[in-house]
């Protein structure tokens, strides 16, 4: 815009002094160069000079405006690119954009394979784009289920994650949708799939290539008998549920903690009979079930004839109320599992 009004200035500055010249004397005036001559009136002739200082005033300026503009679009596109690089930051993604700055390079690369976590709620920015980002997530941390499709948020982001598993806490069979919509394997899906577990049908999860982790699987074996969304299981399909979630001892123990609470002992006792009868996994649990249960001498013969380091935290039980203590079964067995 400058450069603009300084032309037309310029322009207007040689009109007017030639102007000025002609019409105080009107008169030609010829010059030789060599065997030639040009004749052009005097005002003309006076002006001439002029023109020439415009001409490279001109380049001058316009040389140095295109060199500032240039500088100025490579600072704006390093501007738009550690926006980018501190938005992925937020949303805890790795960014495969970097600045050309050399200076900057080091901290950009930090950030860009970093996640920012603002230390204070409500801060500002000034960047409308970056202050909402910074709103959302806050809302998101703080539990509530926002819409994110304004903020494009990549689906594999924590802030994506976390939204999901916000709206199936508040809507459970939202679950449904979202393992329709996301990649099979995916966090979300693992989780969306947990959800789905503690009221969906148990046709889902016993197909042969179903992947299952062990928190579905636990939160589908729980509702056996439950109160709410119940359901019932032969002792192999549980066993083979619990083999495809790579079931250990802690899992099956944590499983006997729930049900022992919703299925009659006697019910529950011959079920994990037979399930550790199939998977020493949970031969723990079993045991642990008769302990709770105070059938004590009913396993006894059991840990008498198991290996020394077997059964631990029972024998040390046994051991311990033996000498007069009262120790708890279940710190004993967090120690061990």
């Amino acid at each position: 815009m400058r450069i603009r009004r300084y032309v037309f200035l310029s322009i207007l500055l040689l009109i007017g002094l030639g102007i000025y010249i002609f019409i105080n004397d009107d008169s030609d005036y010829t010059v030789k160069f060599g065997e030639d001559s040009f004749t052009l009136p005097l005002a003309l002739w006076a002006i001439v000079p002029a023109i020439a200082v415009f001409a490279v005033s001109f380049s001058h300026i316009a040389f140095y405006s295109a060199s500032v503009y240039l500088k100025r679009s490579a600072l704006d596109k390093e501007l738009k690119n550690l926006k980018k690089i501190i938005m992925n930051a937020l949303l805890g993604q790795r960014s495969d954009t970097f600045l050309k700055n050399q200076y900057l390079n080091a901290p950009t690369q930090l950030l860009a394979n970093s996640r920012l976590v603002p230390l204070n709620d409500g801060i500002t920015t000034g960047d409308e784009d970056i202050d909402m980002l910074l709103e959302v997530t806050e809302q998101v941390n703080g539990g509530t289920a926002v819409d994110l499709s304004s903020l494009k948020v990549p689906r594999s982001s924590p802030l994506w994650v976390k939204n999901q598993l916000n709206k199936m806490k508040n809507a459970p069979k939202v679950s449904e949708e979202i393992l329709r919509e996301t990649k099979e394997g995916s966090e979300t899906y693992t989780k969306a799939l947990e959800v789905f577990a503690t009221y969906g049908d148990k046709k889902h999860f016993l197909k042969p290539n179903a992947t299952l982790s062990t928190g579905t699987v636990f939160n589908l074996l729980s509702r056996l008998n439950a109160k709410e969304n119940p359901l019932s299981f032969e002792a192999d399909e549980m066993v083979s549920l619990a083999k495809k979630a790579n079931f250990g001892a802690n899992h099956y123990i944590n499983l006997v903690r729930v049900l022992i609470r919703q299925v009659e002992p006697d019910t529950l006792l011959e079920l994990f009979y037979h399930i550790k009868t199939a998977d020493d996994q949970a031969s723990s649990a079993w045991m642990y079930l008769n302990f709770e249960l105070e059938r004590i001498e009913e396993v006894q013969d059991t840990l008498d004839g198991s290996a020394d380091d077997e059964y631990l935290p029972f024998k040390s039980y046994i051991a311990l109320k033996n000498a007069g203590l009262s120790p708890a079964l279940d710190a004993l067995i967090n120690c061990a599992y």
